[in-house]
C-alpha cells in the first residue's frame, strides 16, 4: 500500500467554432494558420453546438470558442492522490511486451464472436506500426469493414452501460448461429475485474504495454479483465488509426470484455484540428472518407456508464455534469447519434455537452461556464448532490491531465484518470489506470513507453500540423 501525497494539476485544451465546418481560433501564443476547407460530417460526425449552453440550463446562451488547449492555464485542476477512507493501493507498473503468440487474447471460454478480426489484434499487438507494417492495417476495405461492424456491436448498446462486475461476464452472441457440431458459447463463470481507463489521444504504445497488458500479462490462474475506456482515443498522439483499429477489433470480437466511451475528441469538430485529420489522410494514402467513417463510429459510443461493484458504485464518463442533468438514468434516454446535428432537444444537447466537456473544481459549489466554451464547470455540492439522486458512491471521469495520472476532488466523490503518460511528449506526466476486483479498488500508474519512433510533438504549436 503507498500513498501520495503531491499536489496535481490538471492540463486543459484548445478551440474552435462552426460555420459551415469549424473554424479554428488559436489560444494566446499558438500560430493560427490552419486549413479551414477540412470537410465537415453534420450530424454523423457529431460534434456540439457553436454556443454554450448557459448555467441556468435555459437552452443557449454565451457564444463561446470551444477551448482544449494546453496552452489554456485557465482551466486546472489541483487535487490530490490522498483518499480520505485511506491509502489506496498504488502500484507503478514496469513495461510490458505482449508475447509472441496471444492466442485469443482472452483465455476460454471467452471466445470471439467472428473471428475475422482475431489476425488483425494479433499483428497490432506486435506494436509494429512504422510505415513499412501499415498495409496490413491501413487498408480501407477492412478499415470500412471493421468499422461497419463496430457500429452494429455499438448501436446495440444503449447510451448509458451498465456495468455490473458482481458478476461473470455474458457469453458473446455470435453473428451467425454455429455450425453443425461447433459447439455454442459457453458464459464465462469467473467475474471479471474492471480496468477503467482514462485518456489515451493516440499513444498507442502506452496503450498496449500498460494498459492492455493488464490482460496479457496478468498472473497465472486469475480471471480475465474486462475494460472501460473512457474517451479520447484520438488527436495529439500519432497513433490515433492504430488505436481505433486494435480497440474496434476488440469490441466486435469480445463485445463485452472491452467497453467504450464518446469524449469530445470524438467528434469531427475537434479531431480535425488536432490531428487525427491529418494522421488518417496520411495513412489511407490521401483518402479523408475514413475520416468522415470514423467520425460515424464515435455518434455510436455510448455516452456513460453505471458501474456496480461489490462495494460500491459509481459512475464513468469522459467530461461531468450539467446543471439539466438530474439523475444518471437519464443519461439512457438521449438519442446519442443526434448530437451535434441540430436535432436532439435543448435540454439533452446540453447534458451531452456536459458528459463530454466539463470539468470540476474545488473552488465552487454549483455551476458556471466552463471556460472551454463547451460544457460546465462544476463544484462540489453539484457532485454530491447528483451523486445523492443516482445512488452513486462517486464520479469517475477523465478528460484533464493529472501529473500523477490521478486525483481526487470534491471530497473524493470526483475522480480523475488521465491514461497518457509524458502527454505529447511534452509532460512528464505519469499515466493511470484504476482496477475494480471485487471489493478493491486500486491504481496502476506508469511511465511513457515512448512512441515506436514516431515524431515527438514540436515545441511550437500549432497541433493540427503536427502530422503534416
Amino acid at each position: 500500500m503507498s500513498s501520495h501525497s503531491e499536489e496535481v494539476t490538471n492540463s486543459p485544451k484548445h478551440s474552435e467554432e462552426e460555420d459551415n465546418g469549424p473554424a479554428y481560433v488559436a489560444p494566446p501564443g499558438e500560430d493560427s494558420e490552419v486549413d479551414t476547407t477540412l470537410p465537415f460530417t453534420g450530424n454523423n460526425g457529431g460534434g456540439p453546438s457553436s454556443t454554450h449552453s448557459s448555467p441556468a440550463g435555459s437552452g443557449r446562451g454565451v457564444s463561446l470558442p470551444r477551448v482544449d488547449s494546453l496552452m489554456n492555464a485557465a482551466i486546472l485542476l489541483d487535487g490530490s492522490t490522498n483518499h480520505a477512507e485511506g491509502d489506496d493501493d498504488v502500484t507503478v507498473d514496469g513495461d510490458h511486451k505482449p508475447p509472441s503468440d496471444v492466442g485469443n487474447f482472452f483465455s476460454a471460454p471467452i471466445q470471439p464472436a467472428k473471428g475475422k478480426y482475431m489476425d488483425l489484434i494479433r499483428l497490432l499487438l506486435k506494436m509494429n506500426v512504422s510505415a513499412a507494417d501499415r498495409a496490413g492495417y491501413c487498408d480501407k476495405d477492412l478499415a470500412t469493414e471493421l468499422c461497419e461492424d463496430v457500429m452494429d456491436v455499438l448501436n446495440e448498446e444503449p447510451s448509458l452501460l451498465n456495468i455490473d462486475i458482481t458478476a461473470p461476464p455474458p457469453a458473446a452472441t455470435p453473428a451467425t448461429p454455429p455450425a453443425a457440431g461447433t459447439a455454442a458459447p459457453v458464459a464465462p463463470t469467473a467475474i471479471s475485474p474492471l480496468v477503467v481507463v482514462g485518456d489515451i489521444h493516440g499513444q498507442f504504445h502506452d496503450m498496449v504495454t500498460h494498459v492492455l497488458s493488464q490482460q496479457y500479462d496478468r498472473p497465472t490462474g486469475t480471471p480475465d479483465k474486462r475494460f472501460l475506456f473512457m474517451g479520447d482515443f484520438v488527436d495529439r498522439g500519432p497513433h490515433g488509426v492504430e488505436v481505433l483499429m486494435l480497440l474496434f477489433a476488440l469490441k466486435v470480437e469480445f463485445p463485452h470484455m472491452v467497453y467504450m466511451l464518446r469524449g469530445n475528441h470524438e467528434d469531427s469538430q475537434t479531431s480535425r484540428i488536432y490531428g487525427f485529420f491529418t494522421e488518417v489522410r496520411d495513412k489511407f494514402d490521401g483518402d479523408e472518407t475514413m475520416w468522415c467513417l470514423f467520425n460515424t463510429v464515435f455518434c455510436s459510443l455510448p455516452l456513460a456508464a453505471k458501474v456496480i461493484a461489490p462495494r460500491r458504485k459509481f459512475m464513468c464518463v469522459h467530461g461531468g455534469l450539467s446543471p439539466l442533468l438530474g439523475d444518471l438514468d437519464e443519461v439512457g434516454g438521449i438519442n446519442r447519434h443526434e448530437y451535434g446535428g441540430g436535432s436532439l432537444d435543448p435540454t439533452s444537447e446540453s447534458i451531452v455537452d456536459g458528459l463530454l466537456w466539463s470539468d470540476p473544481s474545488d473552488e465552487m459549489d454549483d455551476f458556471e461556464q466552463n471556460e472551454r466554451g463547451c460544457g460546465y464547470i462544476f463544484g462540489v455540492d453539484a457532485t454530491k448532490d447528483f451523486c445523492r439522486r443516482s445512488g452513486l458512491d462517486f464520479i469517475c471521469r477523465a478528460h484533464q491531465l493529472s501529473m500523477e495520472g490521478y486525483c481526487y476532488t470534491h471530497d473524493d466523490k470526483c475522480l480523475t484518470v488521465f491514461s497518457a503518460p509524458n502527454y505529447c511528449g511534452l509532460h512528464d506526466n505519469k499515466g493511470a489506470i484504476m482496477v475494480v476486483d471485487g471489493e478493491s479498488l486500486s491504481f496502476k500508474q506508469f511511465t511513457s513507453a515512448g512512441n515506436g519512433g514516431a515524431a515527438q510533438l514540436p515545441a511550437t504549436m500549432p497541433w493540427s500540423r503536427f502530422f503534416s
